[in-house]
């Protein structure tokens, strides 16, 4: 969850970005948050798979609420 936080985090910063000398940073950065989020995901995915099917909780997710 902490990861999750930290990524929504740095993506709400992406609204900050203006200045055009700086896009192609702008682009790594975007890259970046993109391969943390899907590493999230495959994690999110595994736990699923592996976890018992008879707990209480549900499934996890990537949405922060």
């Amino acid at each position: 969850m902490i990861e999750l936080d930290k990524i929504r985090r740095r993506a709400a910063e992406f609204a900050e970005y203006g200045e055009l000398e700086m896009m192609v940073q702008y682009v790594n950065d975007v890259r970046a948050v993109q391969k943390r989020l899907a590493d999230a995901q495959e994690n999110i995915n595994f736990i699923n798979k592996v976890r018992p099917k008879n707990q209480i909780v549900g499934p996890l997710s990537t949405t922060c609420s």
